[in-house]
């Protein structure tokens, strides 16, 4: 799992974590510290958190806070680094556990949605929900997806938040399309007509036939309907 770190740095002297932690509850600056963490990760107004435990380190020292670290995007139980020491200087690095709940503006599915549909604006409605459950990472501006450039990699069901994993990106050429096959030879091109057997993107290779001579060919993908046969080696 890759761990992304975001840091948060404190002016020291300005948090202190000493005796208004008591009872096992955070002091306020601990708090405040959090707070301003997760919104620079979330947006001011859209993540809520509860404390899960509370180490006893932090409800008996009057070390300072120096330093707050943590993955970016916390979603769910997280931990979170609480460097505490005097000055700049680190004494100790104490970990706290949290429930981080942020609440997002995310593309939901209007209507359900079948394997290789494409998309278009109207399949999208913008809700601002709790995004504490959603696997992975969803498109956040309309203008990210634009129209008839992705489709479904699966069915997809209404009232879902779509995310990038639910789709990719609609090929340059679809599988059982007609397609131009280009073939040169030095100053000669020849163009034949042909049908892909598969979906290819720009740049890949894929398995085409020639429908004049009933041959099955590969060939790049060269454009919006067109391939183009490898010049055959010396």
């Amino acid at each position: 799992m890759r761990f992304l770190l975001s840091i948060l740095m404190l002016t020291a002297g300005a948090l202190n974590s000493s005796a208004s932690a008591a009872n096992g509850a955070l002091s306020q600056g601990i708090q405040d510290a959090v707070q301003e963490f997760l919104e620079q990760e979330w947006g001011k107004g859209n993540v809520e958190w509860v404390i899960n435990s509370v180490p006893r380190v932090l409800s008996d020292t009057d070390a300072e806070l120096i330093k707050l670290e943590a993955a970016s995007s916390p979603r769910g139980t997280t931990l979170i680094y609480l460097s505490l020491g005097e000055g700049v200087e680190v004494s100790r690095r104490v970990p706290l556990s949290i429930r981080v709940m942020p609440f997002a503006w995310v593309p939901v599915i209007r209507e359900g949605l079948k394997r290789n549909d494409v998309l278009g604006p109207a399949d999208l409605s913008w809700e601002r929900r709790e995004v504490t459950m959603i696997r992975g990472r969803w498109p956040e501006m309309a203008s990210e997806l634009p129209v008839d450039s992705y489709r479904a990699r699966r069915s997809l069901r209404a009232g879902n938040v779509l995310t990038w994993h639910d789709i990719e990106k609609v090929p340059d050429v679809l599988r059982g399309a007609p397609v131009t096959i280009v073939s040169s030879q030095g100053s000669v091109e020849i163009k034949l007509p042909g049908k892909a057997l598969e979906d290819g993107q720009k740049g890949e290779m894929i398995r085409v036939e020639n429908t004049q001579y009933r041959r099955i060919l590969e060939a790049r993908v060269s454009g919006d309907g067109v391939v183009t046969l490898q010049a055959a080696s010396r």
